[in-house]
């Protein structure tokens, strides 16, 4: 369900410009760490609440009590569980994560360069890398476009604005291929100057061209979630960088150690949840969960903006819903009989 979207969209993206099934297939399977952060949490939460209320509905809860064996004596092998996914959770989160993400970029950009017509979408803004373009028509087998807009900016630098009338992708030097403009005007933000052409190119080399830092191999071009722990801390003490990106950075930092902790916290709060002597069993079961993840995530979300305005710090801001539901849960096993 997590990755049926994302797969059609990136088919209907590139299936029309002749990018191969195999491309989307490897970007779609590099996902999987990421989307594996959110889904393996909901899993566990599932099972906890279905195993046990199903014990209960079934009373084999009652039975195993009379035998003098508590609820806190089943949670052990539980939550031991609990605690070594959200260990995986944390290794996948750190170890393979980011190099799933920057592979994943890197994979997209080799499309992108073998087939650059599926960058431009008629009437769309498309951004790639310090580059963002839209175009009035635009013809996805020749690559031929017309009325194209060009925004090209970087970090502490002045923002240019290229409009042409027709546009063409063609192949340059070493396969690279480069974005030919006719008949158009340059403008510099900040200045009143307007230069005009009869042509001009743009080559797409997002290896080397300062404006495609962001597919960079060096840390420093990295986004926020394509950094390890280390390179995270690094970048956020790095005064060079604006105030947002750093704000960006704490968050994914904040993000990053306290996400995976949610196996060993949904077993935490589902298990004495679930435990109670009810009779409704696999509908209890699905109801408690649903309204245990959406609360979850809106903890989340709250606690992620609180962070985005600067109230809280990045990871106790993350850390509100484990904070709560961790609480809550300690508090309902000091309470089961």
């Amino acid at each position: 369900m997590f990755l049926v979207r994302g797969m059609r969209d990136r088919v209907e993206r590139f299936s029309d410009v002749g990018v191969q099934l195999s491309d989307i297939v490897k970007v779609t399977a590099l996902s999987l760490p990421v989307v594996s952060v959110y889904v393996v949490p909901i899993a566990v939460l599932l099972g906890v609440v279905f195993g046990v209320a199903r014990l209960s509905k079934d009373t084999e809860m009652v039975a195993v009590r009379a035998s003098g064996i508590s609820l806190k004596q089943l949670a052990w092998p539980m939550l031991i569980l609990g605690a070594l996914l959200s260990v995986a959770c944390f290794g996948v989160t750190e170890g393979f994560a980011p190099f799933a993400e920057l592979k994943a970029k890197q994979l997209l950009v080799m499309a992108a360069l073998r087939h650059p017509a599926a960058l431009a979408k008629p009437g769309q803004w498309v951004e790639f890398g310090g580059m963002r373009m839209r175009v009035g028509w635009g013809d996805p087998r020749s690559g031929e476009m017309k009325d194209v807009v060009i925004v090209l900016f970087e970090e502490d630098k002045p923002t240019i604005f290229l409009n042409a009338a027709r546009g063409a992708f063609e192949k340059g030097t070493n396969e690279i291929p480069t974005l030919k403009l006719l008949d158009g005007e340059i403008h510099e933000q900040g200045r009143r100057a307007v230069t005009y052409f009869a042509w001009t190119a743009i080559p797409l080399d997002f290896s080397n061209r300062s404006a495609f830092k962001g597919f960079s191999e060096k840390a420093g071009g990295r986004e926020a979630h394509e950094m390890h722990l280390q390179q995270l801390a690094q970048a956020v003490s790095d005064q060079s960088l604006s105030e947002k990106k750093r704000d960006e950075l704490r968050n994914e930092l904040g993000q990053r150690c306290s996400l995976p902790f949610a196996c060993f916290i949904f077993v935490l709060i589902g298990l004495p949840l679930a435990g109670r002597n009810v009779r409704a069993g696999r509908s209890y079961g699905l109801a408690l969960a649903f309204m245990t993840v959406i609360v979850y995530y809106v903890l989340l979300l709250i606690g992620q903006t609180l962070v985005e305005r600067g109230l809280v710090n990045p990871i106790l801001g993350n850390s509100l819903a484990n904070i709560v539901f961790g609480s809550t849960g300690i508090m309902l096993f000091a309470k089961t009989q």
